[in-house]
């Protein structure tokens, strides 16, 4: 008896140790593979989107791929319409080696596939791919494979599957030692034991419910008579959950997930849906509980900040191309006129000359924005030197800078500053960038004869700087926009300000490197005020 209460019991053990050990690894690896699925997808759009607004040659398509694999740690491969590829982002000797991979191509929008699993060309590596639509570029086609490793997780699945042997391991010879000196004593240590056991799956069980009810996800399992088995407080707010109403039909939102709810109970397999429930973006994702054929898991995901990700990263490309085509157009056009010889005399030969080396100096400013908007993006702040700078230097810096730009606009600027010498651990130049940025908006949406204020000074450790101007002033349901790239407002009397549209973008990103803030007040035809605080490391006075 004692022997065969025993072997129950590790029984039980045994098999609940493998039933969530598989569960657990199913649910883990499809999230994985869907997340890098998305993502993959996201790099594709962005490759596509390259090669159909950048006039590009072969030559130059290995360096595209290449910066965009530095961004993502992807590998990013280019194939003309034969299917041979033509440019890798890891290994541009491919092109010499590899075959036409067009029938893979086809199979995987034929079979509308969301991904694919393939082995390395070179190594025994499993990795993760997917494709890219054809598009046209320069009268050819294209289109574009980008894939990621799984190596990673198939480490992290190793352990799971290691972790769960142990703990069998550790079972079998657990009971094989009672076995062997199991009596009255040792029994009433083994129920004292398995009480403890008992205590502690319960207290793992509230741990999991805990982390599932606060999870950032809605999670809900249900029957296929609908009824919910379980719910978490995610779940619960999107239905407006009553706990006396328990079957899911009863509820509106029903309606909308009904039919995927339906196909999944059918067909056994997961399935997705993206749907706007109310303000919401909702990703719904059903998946079948294996073994279980009357229950389904639901994962109800709000991806209103994903979509709005991608709509600014589609913004972005678009206006970035525009930015970008619309000097090389005009540069083109006037060395065109210039190679032809259409001009009347030499006056007008060097107004086309000016008029190209003013593009050229334009084109110059946004890449290097672009560039400098990048780098930020990528860059972790380290506090690795302190760095001297004196207030009285930045505003005389100011004044040599723009003392043409405010004469030219008969600007009355007054500066007031404490003289201090202050020590900041990043770089000084990020600091007069900031201040020259937001400096030079105030002189360019200023009209002539209005006035811009400068004020310096130091509070709390922070150095406060206050620009303020009577310019055309920004919308109050636009402020919070102005930090956007290539956002400039849009009034009739400022389309004609040139500038690139990335340098507040520029200087919001330099403050949260630091750790500084900056605040805006304004109202059209009145003028703005910024102002910003950034943290010092210790003050002198002078």
């Amino acid at each position: 008896m004692k022997k065969k209460f025993i072997f129950i019991s590790f029984c039980l053990i045994f098999l609940s140790s493998l039933s969530v050990g598989l569960i657990s690894n199913f649910l883990i690896r499809k999230m994985h593979k869907e997340d890098i699925s998305n993502s993959l997808k996201n790099t594709g759009k962005i490759a596509t989107k390259f090669l159909e607004n950048e006039s590009l040659d072969k030559n130059n398509l290995f360096n595209l791929v290449k910066n965009i694999k530095g961004h993502t740690n992807q590998r990013i491969t280019v194939y003309n319409e034969t299917g041979i590829p033509i440019a890798d982002s890891h290994n541009n000797s491919i092109i010499l080696k590899e075959k036409s991979i067009l029938d893979n191509y086809n199979k995987f929008f034929d079979n509308n596939l969301k991904y694919v699993l393939e082995r390395h060309y070179h190594s025994d590596q499993i990795c993760i791919k997917i494709f890219t639509e054809k598009i046209s570029s320069n009268k050819e086609e294209y289109f574009v494979s980008v894939s990621q490793p799984l190596e990673d997780f198939d480490i992290f699945q190793r352990n799971i599957f290691l972790i769960i042997i142990s703990s069998v391991l550790i079972s079998s010879f657990f009971v094989t030692i009672l076995s062997l000196i199991v009596n009255k004593k040792e029994l009433d240590k083994l129920d004292s034991k398995i009480t403890s056991m008992e205590q502690e799956i319960i207290e793992k069980a509230k741990n999991l419910e805990s982390i599932l009810m606060n999870v950032s996800e809605g999670i809900i399992l249900m029957n296929s008579s609908t009824k919910i088995i379980e719910i978490n407080d995610f779940a619960k707010k999107i239905l407006n959950y009553d706990s006396k109403i328990n079957q899911l039909s009863q509820y509106n939102f029903f309606e909308i997930i009904s039919k995927i709810v339906e196909l999944t109970f059918k067909e056994q397999k997961p399935l997705q849906i993206d749907t706007k429930y109310f303000e919401n973006e909702i990703r719904i994702s059903t998946y079948p509980i294996k073994n279980i054929s009357n229950q389904i898991i639901i994962i109800l995901t709000d991806i209103s900040s994903i979509k709005d990700f991608e709509e600014r990263k589609k913004a972005f490309v678009s206006n970035a191309s525009h930015e970008l085509k619309t000097p090389l157009t005009i540069i083109s056009g006037f060395l065109e006129t210039i190679s032809l010889k259409r001009f009347k005399n030499e006056t007008q030969l060097f107004y086309f000359i000016d008029i190209i080396e003013k593009e050229v100096n334009r084109l110059k400013k946004l890449v290097y924005d672009l560039l400098s908007l990048a780098t930020l993006e990528n860059t972790y702040m380290q506090i690795n030197r302190i760095e001297e700078l004196s207030t009285k230097k930045i505003i005389l810096n100011l004044q040599k800078i723009f003392s043409e730009l405010i004469l030219e606009k008969n600007l009355k600027v007054t500066w007031n500053y404490e003289d201090k010498e202050i020590f900041i651990n990043f770089k000084k130049e990020w600091l007069e960038i900031i201040i020259q940025n937001i400096f030079e908006n105030s002189i360019k949406y200023t009209p002539e004869y209005g006035a811009i204020d400068v004020k310096i000074y130091i509070e709390n450790f922070k150095m406060i700087v206050v620009i303020s101007d009577t310019g055309i002033g920004i919308a109050k349901e636009n402020q919070n926009k102005i930090f956007e790239r290539f956002y400039r407002e849009d009034l009739s009397h400022s389309k004609a300000i040139e500038g690139t549209g990335l340098g507040l973008s520029i200087v919001k990103h330099m403050l949260d490197l630091v750790q500084g803030e900056i605040y805006l007040e304004s109202e059209i035809n009145i003028g703005s005020k910024f102002i910003v605080e950034i943290p010092i490391s210790s003050i002198k006075n002078i």
